[in-house]
C-alpha cells in the first residue's frame, strides 16, 4: 500500500476510535509504524480556531475512574450510588468578525455513547453567557469549566468504548468532531459504571436493540440495566432516588421505563429532546400542583426585567434575559432550607458574573428580586424549567417554555 493511501486509511480508522494497535493489526504494520501514522494525523489537525472555552456538568464523572489528572474535577456532592446522569460537553471557539462558533455533545459514558450533538452553532460574542448558561439550565447545578483534553476525553473516550460495545455515535457527530481538535487515544479514562456496562433507557432508546447488542459483545452477565420507577400521577413526588435500582434486564425490557423525570401532556409541556434531565426531588425540595403555564409564570416573575412587547431587534435580548430568570427560578425549588437555597443562587451570580450587561452589584440585586419574586407570585410551583424559546408568530411573539417535574 503507497504511503498517502496507508495515511488515508489510518485517518479514516482514527476517525472511527480505532487505537494505534487496532490501526497496526487492521492495516498490516507494525505498532511503531502506527504510532507515527497516529502522530501525523494529529499535528495535521492540531491547529484551529482559538478556544474560548469548555464546560462540562457538575457531577460528570459518576461511576468513571482515571488517574494523574488532579484538575480534573466534577464539583463534588454526588454519590457514586446515584443514577449517573448524561454528560455535557461545550466547546466554544472564536470564529470571524467578532463571532464564537459552538458545539455541544451528550454523552452517555456508561454505555452508548455520543447521544446528540448541536452544532457548529455561530454566535455573537454577547451571547456567550446566556447561551452557556441555556445549555445547562436542565441541570441543578451550574456547569464547571473544563480544559480542553477532558472534553477530548470525555466525548472522543466515550466514543471509542460504546463501539467495542456495538453502537455508533450519533448522525451529525461528524460535524461537530473537528471542534474538540486532534485525539490520540485511547482514553486515560475508564468508561461505563465501575468498568462495567450500564445502560439507562431514555426516551428514545430501543431497549430490546441495545441488550442484543451488549449480550453479543460483553454476554448476558456483563451488563446491567436500570429500570426507573414509574410516576402513578402528576404532580406528586416519585420514589426517593435511593430506591432506584438496577433490575434484571427482562424487568426493564418489560416495563419499558421512562428516564426523562418528564410528565408527557401536563400543562405546557413540549416533547423533550434526549439530554433533557431533571433529578430525584430532594426530600425537603418545594411541592406543589400548579396549574398556569410555566411560559406565563415565567414572564410574570421577569415582568420588570424584560422588553415587552419587544420589537424584532429585542427578541435576542428578551430569551437571553428568560433564561436568566428561568435559572433564578431553578435555583428557588431545590429546597426550602434557606441556605441551601442562598448557596444555589450564589451559583447563579458566579455563573453570570463575567459578562455584560450588569457589574456584580447590579446582578446580586436582580437575582434577589427575582428569587423574591417567584417566591411571592409563584410559591408552590416546583417545576424545573429546561428551555426558554422565543418564537415569532406572524405579527405576535410567543414564549414557550419547556418544563419538567421532578420524578
Amino acid at each position: 500500500m503507497e504511503p498517502d493511501d496507508l495515511l488515508a486509511h489510518a485517518r479514516s480508522l482514527r476517525a472511527g476510535g480505532a487505537t494505534p494497535k487496532a490501526i497496526a493489526k487492521t492495516l498490516g504494520i507494525t505498532r511503531a509504524e502506527a504510532d507515527a501514522l497516529v502522530r501525523r494525523i494529529a499535528q495535521a489537525s492540531a491547529t484551529g480556531p482559538a478556544l474560548v472555552g469548555c464546560w462540562v456538568n457538575a457531577g460528570w464523572s459518576q461511576g468513571l475512574s482515571w488517574s494523574d489528572h488532579p484538575e480534573w474535577h466534577d464539583g463534588g456532592g454526588g454519590s457514586d450510588d446515584d443514577v449517573p446522569d448524561l454528560v455535557s460537553v461545550l466547546v466554544i471557539r472564536e470564529h470571524r468578525y467578532d463571532k464564537l462558533i459552538a458545539c455541544a455533545y451528550l454523552v452517555d459514558a456508561q454505555c452508548l455513547g455520543v447521544k446528540d450533538t448541536l452544532g457548529p452553532r455561530e454566535l455573537d460574542r454577547a451571547e456567550l453567557n446566556g447561551f452557556v448558561a441555556r445549555q445547562y439550565v436542565a441541570y441543578d447545578r451550574p456547569p464547571l469549566r473544563a480544559p480542553l483534553e477532558l472534553a477530548r476525553e470525555l466525548v472522543f473516550g466515550a466514543e471509542a468504548y460504546a463501539r467495542t460495545l456495538g453502537f455508533e455515535p450519533h448522525r451529525d457527530f461528524e460535524r461537530c468532531r473537528g471542534q474538540l481538535g486532534a485525539w490520540s487515544g485511547p482514553s486515560q479514562i475508564v468508561f461505563g459504571y465501575r468498568g462495567k456496562p450500564l445502560f439507562i433507557r431514555g426516551p428514545h432508546d430501543d431497549a430490546v436493540a441495545v441488550v442484543d447488542a451488549l449480550e453479543r459483545s460483553v454476554g448476558a452477565e456483563d451488563f446491567d440495566v436500570v429500570a426507573v420507577e414509574p410516576r402513578d400521577d402528576v404532580g406528586a413526588p416519585g420514589p426517593d432516588r435511593s430506591d432506584q435500582r438496577r433490575r434484571p434486564r427482562s424487568q426493564a425490557l418489560a416495563r419499558r421505563p421512562d428516564r426523562s423525570g418528564v410528565v408527557p401532556g401536563s400543562y405546557n409541556i413540549l416533547p423533550v429532546r434526549v439530554g433533557v434531565r431533571v433529578g430525584q426531588a430532594p426530600p425537603d425540595a418545594p411541592r406543589g400542583n400548579p396549574t398556569t403555564p410555566v411560559s406565563d409564570s415565567l414572564v410574570r416573575v421577569m415582568e420588570p426585567y424584560i422588553p415587552w412587547p419587544p420589537t424584532p431587534d429585542e427578541l435576542g435580548e428578551l430569551g437571553e434575559e428568560l433564561s436568566f430568570g428561568a435559572t433564578v427560578w431553578n435555583a428557588t425549588t431545590q429546597s426550602t432550607d434557606p441556605k441551601k437555597t442562598s448557596a444555589l443562587l450564589e451559583a447563579v451570580i458566579e455563573m453570570f458574573s463575567t459578562g455584560e450587561p450588569r457589574d456584580e452589584a447590579t446582578l446580586r440585586a436582580q437575582v434577589a428580586d427575582i428569587a423574591d419574586r417567584k417566591r411571592r407570585l409563584c410559591p408552590d410551583d416546583p417545576r424545573q424549567i429546561v428551555r426558554v424559546d422565543v418564537v415569532p408568530r406572524g405579527r405576535n411573539i410567543e414564549v414557550v417554555a419547556m418544563s419538567a417535574w421532578y420524578r
